[in-house]
């Protein structure tokens, strides 16, 4: 049975041809990260550079229990890259867990989507693949013709795994966001679901990479996003407060009051979008509080500003009980 160090020195033997040899930072590091995942408990590590920190976590989360699931979060693509292609193929190869699986996960927009693409495939339904003058096919309509072609040769429909880069025109026909996804039941294309394939991947995966905007949709979701997991690293921590806050925080600015008001013809919205552009103004660019707590005169923006919504609200609702426009509504219809 692997301890943390022999795990380690064989995984820096097998990377030095034989004369390698585990440091002692990274030793500590992985039993702190065993110990952490055999107490299930949280863990905060500072490693520094050439700390070795990725081994050390691979080896105390996959000794720290003999059948965890482990979700690793990276801020970038390259140390994902890195994982998949380098990392868990030599800790795979060193026996640290027998059979060890590992899968990539990523947000539904990373993979094409079968059913968009059999949409935009209808002449009636694909304006973008229409002719430019005469006999020439547009750019974007040449971008999307070669998607179709490549969606019926690639077994993963992963948009990394493309040799070129698609226009965003392009590759929006071709794709949706989980808020446009009907789910795999409801869907007719259910069943060949690229986005699907790669989750059931990733659900049997003893270790799954994920980037931070994939777990900060997780958390935002109450757990519904990832499959289930016994062990979260957060790897490029530092990243993670401007991720999580995108991901989990509320945005709202002037402008998007003022836009609120003109749909909604409230005239009494506009306002309080300049009183909030007035108290935002001056802190543009830091993090707030939920609460606001730190910032007198921003509660007492955001304060009058809910109670004018909340108004504006009941008036709406009021109309929509009006028997009058209730009857003129069934005339026309």
């Amino acid at each position: 049975m692997h301890t943390e160090e022999s795990a380690l020195e064989r995984l820096a033997a097998a990377l030095d041809d034989g004369g390698g040899e585990a440091r002692a930072g990274q030793v500590a590091m992985a039993q702190a990260v065993g110990r952490a995942v055999r107490d299930e408990r949280p863990l905060v590590v500072r490693a520094g550079t050439g700390t070795g920190k990725t081994w050390a976590y691979l080896v105390g989360a996959l000794l720290g229990s003999d059948d965890s699931t482990v979700v690793v979060a990276t801020a970038t693509k390259a140390l994902q890259d890195q994982l998949a292609g380098k990392d868990l193929p030599a800790v795979a190869a060193a026996g640290i867990r027998p059979g060890l699986t590992w899968a990539v996960l990523k947000g539904r927009s990373n993979y094409l989507c079968r059913q968009a693409a059999v949409e935009v495939a209808r002449e009636d339904d694909a304006p973008s693949l229409a002719l430019e003058g005469a006999g020439r096919t547009s750019r974007v309509g040449q971008e999307i013709a070669d998607l179709l072609v490549w969606a019926q040769e690639s077994e993963s429909g992963d948009r990394a795994e493309l040799d070129f880069e698609p226009s965003p025109a392009a590759w929006s026909s071709v794709s949706v966001g989980s808020d446009q996804c009907p789910g795999a039941t409801e869907c007719p294309s259910g069943q060949t679901c690229f986005a699907e394939a790669a989750y059931e991947r990733a659900r049997e995966a003893d270790v799954i990479i994920v980037n931070l905007h994939l777990l900060g949709a997780h958390v935002a979701s109450g757990g519904y996003v990832l499959p289930d997991h016994d062990v979260l690293i957060v790897d490029e921590a530092h990243e993670a407060p401007d991720v999580m806050g995108s991901a989990l925080g509320v945005t709202l600015t002037p402008g998007r009051v003022a836009a609120v008001a003109r749909l909604a013809s409230a005239t009494g919205l506009v306002g309080h979008g300049a009183a909030l552009d007035r108290v935002l103004s001056p802190l543009v660019g830091t993090r707030l509080a939920a609460n606001s707590a730190g910032d007198a005169s921003v509660a007492e923006a955001l304060g009058d500003l809910s109670q004018e919504v909340r108004r504006q609200r009941g008036a709406l609702r009021a109309l929509e009980a009006d028997p009058a426009l209730k009857a003129r509504r069934e005339r026309a219809a």
